[in-house]
């Protein structure tokens, strides 16, 4: 076998292993030096470095070997010390315990100059991935200094991070990001809902200022402390304005922007709880593709669609709900999220809507995804279910509209059976839907991006 493929030319093996699984390529790597020469700028195409020091050797090797054949560089910061940072006093402040104040990883000299463009200047694609494990409640300051607690005043945010290791660390590798040049592309990965004083300085607005794709996950994690989902804390949504007002509102150079909150706190809504909407004051004018997961459509989000409906080009919703999260809030429906971007007469030529784990029933609310699939039992389901499924059947264009609702003490996201029954079997929200559909066809066969 590894005769024939080293007998391919050079153009057809590239072809054939590029669709491979990346442990694919990995193992074929290593059968000869021949294979490994050829396929190691898929292999180091992306370098995944961290703060651990134990990595620091295996990196060196890899940038000094492969430098030139990486396109993208993926962090993942470390709060926790391992075993071999247990003798390090310098990682919580002298004359502090760690049971008091944890101790937290620091950034290697390794990590800040790949971070800050020292090492490998040229890649200009950086993901960061914030490694919470299994003790984000202790690493976080427990009852003393909960990571859900309202946002200090910017001006307290330095003294904050002197009085918290992990929240200097979390600073430190910021500060760094914030100097390097060239950099286009930034995914950030399971996102602390914390402030940085390097978000207010003039080197991170330049930084942002430069983007051009810009992908956002958040975390929200479990107050274990009081019982709620952190999606309902003050400090959750003092932090969504922290991340409109410092990646967004200069994002004047961005075409592209995903946003993923956490399944467990969705966000989207206003009000005296919730005001969760990080693109309230952005304007970003050269915004083509939005990407949006587990979030509440609303009129917040639909004003900012209208803004952008001369210029965006796709629209993806990925697992988000239409309804009334709170019982203050304004009832907002499908229909009417789709009325008022129609009425624009968007340029959008792409417009995809999914849904994972939607349920019309609540046996299937209970049924958790370890169970396997969900046993229907149609005798014991209402005649409105029954249509529900039907049409879905008969049509393959027609989508079940989600609608949610929230509890305002635990913050748990459930979804609203009858609204769902109710609005789906109505077809009002299909309709709207079909409707700015055609337009959308209309815009992409204009365009000459039509099949």
């Amino acid at each position: 076998m590894t005769t024939l493929l080293l007998e391919l030319p050079t153009e057809l093996l590239l072809g054939i292993t590029e669709r491979l699984p990346f442990e694919a390529i990995k193992s074929l790597s290593i059968v000869n030096w021949q294979l490994h020469r050829t396929l190691s700028p898929d292999l180091f195409r992306c370098v995944r470095f961290t703060n651990r020091r134990e990595d620091c050797d295996i990196i060196s090797t890899v940038v000094e070997k492969y430098g030139r054949k990486v396109e993208k560089l993926a962090f993942e910061l470390h709060f926790i010390p391992g075993q071999e940072d247990d003798d390090h006093d310098d990682l919580w402040p002298p004359g502090r315990t760690s049971e008091r104040y944890p101790p937290a990883r620091s950034i290697t000299a390794q990590a800040q100059q790949l971070l800050d463009g020292s090492i490998l200047p040229h890649v200009s694609r950086l993901r960061v991935a914030f490694f919470i494990g299994d003790f984000g409640h202790e690493v976080f300051g427990g009852k003393a200094n909960p990571v859900y607690k309202r946002l200090e005043p910017s001006s307290e945010t330095r003294a904050e991070e002197q009085l918290w290791p992990w929240r200097a660390t979390l600073n430190q590798a910021f500060g760094a990001l914030a100097t390097r040049k060239g950099l286009r592309t930034l995914e950030l990965h399971d996102l602390i809902p914390r402030d940085c004083s390097t978000f207010h300085t003039l080197k991170w607005w330049k930084l942002v200022s430069h983007l051009e794709e810009v992908e956002i996950h958040l975390w929200t994690g479990h107050n274990i402390d009081i019982g709620r989902q952190s999606s309902v804390r003050g400090g959750y949504s003092d932090f969504l304005d922290i991340v409109g007002l410092n990646f967004f509102v200069d994002g004047d150079s961005m075409t592209r922007v995903k946003l993923v909150a956490d399944i467990s706190g969705p966000i989207g809504g206003s009000g005296r709880v919730r005001r969760l909407n990080p693109f309230q004051y952005v304007s970003m004018p050269k915004l083509l593709h939005l990407e949006l997961e587990n979030c509440l459509i609303d009129k917040a989000l639909c004003r900012f669609l209208g803004d952008h409906s001369q210029q965006l080009k796709v629209l993806r919703l990925k697992s988000c709900f239409a309804g009334r999260p709170l019982l203050h809030l304004p009832y907002y429906t499908w229909e009417l999220f789709f009325y008022h971007f129609l009425i624009r007469r968007p340029v959008l030529e792409e417009l995809t809507v999914t849904t994972d784990n939607a349920t019309v029933t609540e046996s299937e609310e209970a049924h958790s995804d370890d169970q396997g699939p969900a046993i229907l039992v149609s005798g014991q389901e209402s005649e409105d279910v029954k249509d529900i499924r039907r049409q879905l059947l008969d049509d393959p264009n027609r989508r079940l509209w989600v609608y949610a609702k929230l509890d305002p003490d635990s913050g748990v996201i459930v979804h609203d059976l009858a609204e769902i029954v109710t609005n789906n079997k109505m077809g009002q929200d299909q309709d709207k839907y079909d409707e700015l559909m055609v337009l959308v066809r209309q815009n992409r066969e204009g365009s000459g991006n039509g099949a």
